[in-house]
């Protein structure tokens, strides 16, 4: 606060005292009272006595800080109680600026950012989380790197107020190279890897990619594996070539997070060493490489086909399959339709392969393989193809006559889903006088199905196929009779 406006301040209650005391008795206004309350409280905690400081300390630490309690002799008195050999006194200090400092239109002095700097390498927990969440409110950049060197503990708690207030610095563009090597220089440190990671890959534009490569042949193994992390993050298309390298490296950490990195470099070039990594022998790291393949395209697709119908994992299996579902070659459906024969995970494959094979809907042969299967004697591959049929029924206009005939086959198929899906391809079909004749007897038994649906699809459909009744002349001569 200026100098100016600390006198204003303080003549205009004075005068308030003199001017209305015959009116209101001497009372001053709220904001005049709390700002001399918030000064003494400041005071005592200079006190020698000590029980007064431990008073004033739990006094200020529970103020509620109004705007107008907040100026430079409250916050130059606050920086000196920072350094007080007293803890409580400390601690209310800390409070007390992690207050202030969300006040808008009060900027802390530089005294105050000196002073709670220092106090990130207090030995006090609380002090400085505090003094972390106050400095996440500054405008000014040289409290990044202390920032980030505070997240170099085993402390959670420090990690979480530190990484944050970083988060809020860097978020309003306060960002220096000095503070980008900090961070990449905090990757060793375990705890506060993944908020050093979240926070380099806010700054991606600005991280250097050579000082990463270089920490991906260095020990001890979690320096690799959050210098590959962060790889992975950026997305960048020169460290290909080292990341390809790192394939082999000894720990299926590092393995994994370089997949991930290379998965996400957009370059066709890239399916090839996914390839190698879709073959590695831990679970992960295969799952990391197929997460990649699903961005490669038609060149995937055999390197896909193979972990749908080969890997041991389930997991690796039905990411495949999400892959191809993504991919979207019609070259895929037999074999999501096979994988539904063997999958314990039953519902997820239906999930997955239906919903592939329902919205590839401009394809002859997916058309012909679905309604196929509705026709196999595993009822797992029926009800799959039934759903991937009512997804969109107006594939079945593809197919011919000839083709259409097992939809007829299945109306009296033990499961309703596959019931449904056939009538109501059948009503389809019908709308386009393309039916099938071998569909009318039974679509007379399924007009008595037990499901409604079923039944009312029957009878609609045998509507349209059935030919008007035939009338005389003498019926359709609207004239009375003589």
């Amino acid at each position: 606060m200026t100098r100016s406006r600390r006198l204003f301040r303080l003549v205009t209650c004075s005068l308030w005292a003199l001017i209305m005391a015959d009116f209101l008795g001497g009372v001053q206004p709220a904001w005049c009272r709390e700002s001399k309350e918030l000064q003494e409280l400041v005071k005592k905690l200079a006190d020698t006595d000590p029980e007064i400081r431990r008073r004033a300390a739990q006094a200020v630490g529970s103020f509620s800080f109004p705007e107008s309690g907040f100026d430079g002799e409250v916050v130059e008195a606050l920086a000196e109680a920072l350094t007080n050999d007293d803890r409580e006194i400390r601690v209310a200090a800390a409070r007390a600026f992690s207050h202030l400092s969300m006040l808008p239109g009060w900027p802390l002095s530089r005294q105050a950012v000196d002073a709670l700097v220092g106090a990130l390498e207090d030995p006090e927990v609380s002090v400085l989380k505090n003094a972390a969440h106050a400095l996440g409110h500054v405008t000014d950049p040289r409290v990044l790197v202390p920032l980030i060197v505070a997240m170099r503990t085993d402390d959670s708690g420090v990690i979480s107020a530190a990484s944050g207030a970083s988060r809020h610095l860097l978020n309003r563009g306060l960002v220096t190279d000095e503070a980008i090597q900090a961070l990449i220089d905090s990757l060793g440190y375990e705890r506060a890897s993944r908020h050093v990671i979240s926070l380099l890959a806010m700054v991606r534009d600005r991280v250097p990619v050579g000082p990463l490569i270089t920490l991906l042949a260095h020990e001890p193994v979690r320096v690799r594996r959050g210098a590959a992390a962060v790889l992975a993050a950026l997305e960048r298309p020169e460290a290909a070539g080292p990341l390809t390298a790192a394939l082999d490296d000894e720990d299926q950490e590092v393995r994994r997070q370089v997949t991930l990195a290379l998965g996400r470099i957009p370059d066709p070039d890239r399916v090839r060493d996914l390839a190698k990594a879709a073959e590695d022998r831990e679970e992960v790291v295969r799952l990391a490489a197929v997460a990649g393949l699903q961005r490669g395209g038609t060149a995937a697709l055999e390197i896909l086909l193979r972990r749908l119908t080969k890997d041991e994992s389930p997991k690796v299996r039905r990411e495949a399959a999400i892959g191809l579902r993504t991919i979207g070659d019609s070259r895929a459906a037999a074999p999501l339709l096979d994988a539904l024969k063997t999958e314990e995970n039953y519902d997820t494959w239906i999930e997955i392969a239906s919903g592939a094979l329902g919205h590839w809907n401009d394809n002859k042969e997916v058309a012909r393989a679905i309604v196929q299967a509705l026709t196999k004697p595993d009822p797992r591959v029926r009800k799959g193809a039934a759903i991937a049929l009512q997804v969109d029924s107006y594939k079945v206009l593809l197919l011919n006559t000839e083709e259409a005939k097992p939809l007829a086959e299945v109306l009296s198929d033990p499961e309703v889903e596959v019931r449904k899906a056939a009538v109501g391809a059948l009503k389809l079909l019908a709308q386009e006088r393309r039916a099938p004749g071998e569909a009318i007897v039974p679509l007379q038994a399924a007009a008595n199905d037990e499901d409604l649906e079923v039944r009312r699809f029957a009878k609609e459909t045998l509507g349209l196929l059935s030919p008007p009744p035939h009338r005389s002349p003498e019926s359709r001569d609207p004239r009375p009779k003589p």
